[in-house]
């Protein structure tokens, strides 16, 4: 039986208090299925955030952009996706440390990293060695953000991949400097608590609102548990995917 690691509400709410005081986002609850195979995506839209979910009605003060968390984390799969990453060796975290490195490692796609949207954006103004790698050097930043976090002061552990292109990740880190800027925009924080600042999809079931916390108002779960079950059926908003190993863009 393969070992797996689950999503506490008491873990939930402590990373949700996180990405709002760190990222400026809301957090929601996922699962790898949905995001493709990813253990947790940060996205670049803004949506509306519920205020107050204690509240019987839903009143709107911000939009903000959200990162998706899964609910569950197969170890083995986790540790294998990592000894293949850009530099930053997944593996020698420990179980403990997985979920925590992992919404770090989404806030750091927030705090630090070349904005991609400028690229992506207006591709032709852009060398193409530049919109090639920005993705996979996001990846080791965003890496590099989560491990200084999760060991502060302590040596990168780097995977044999690490290893022997240390060269080519500098030299790459030095060519997006020359063409992209780095942190472009500082997060602004989400005021915290519990029951503020919610995503909608939140309350999409009473499993998810579980997470949230037992005071979230019947009333408006019940609301939003009837319009997800009467949601047209379409896509899911876009979110890019990045592969787990190389960082490129899959989806």
């Amino acid at each position: 039986m393969r070992k797996a690691l689950t999503l506490s509400h008491e873990q939930y709410r402590g990373f949700a208090e996180l990405c709002k005081a760190e990222a400026g986002q809301a957090l929601e609850v996922s699962s790898t299925d949905a995001m493709n195979g990813d253990w947790a995506q940060a996205g670049f839209m803004a949506w509306e955030v519920i205020a107050d979910v204690r509240a019987s009605q839903a009143a709107f003060a911000l939009e903000v952009s959200r990162i998706e968390l899964a609910d569950s984390i197969i170890v083995g799969d986790f540790r294998r996706a990592g000894r293949s990453r850009p530099e930053t060796n997944w593996d020698a975290l420990t179980d403990d440390e997985i979920y925590p490195f992992i919404v770090w490692h989404e806030i750091g796609h927030r705090r630090d990293n070349f904005n991609m949207l400028d690229v992506m954006m207006a591709r032709s103004n852009f060398p193409d060695e530049v919109v090639k790698r920005i993705r996979w050097v996001n990846e080791v930043l965003a890496d590099r953000f989560a491990w200084a976090q999760i060991r502060p002061g302590e040596m990168l552990a780097k995977t044999e991949g690490g290893k022997r292109d240390a060269q080519l990740i500098e030299d790459t880190i030095a060519l997006m400097a020359q063409h992209c800027q780095r942190a472009k925009f500082k997060p602004r924080p989400i005021p915290g608590g519990q029951y503020a600042h919610v995503s909608p999809r939140m309350l999409e079931s009473p499993r998810l609102a579980a997470f949230v916390g037992p005071d979230v108002h019947p009333e408006l779960l019940a609301h939003y548990v009837w319009k997800s079950a009467n949601r047209p059926i379409r896509s899911r908003r876009p979110a890019a995917i990045a592969n787990h190993q190389t960082g490129e863009v899959v989806a």
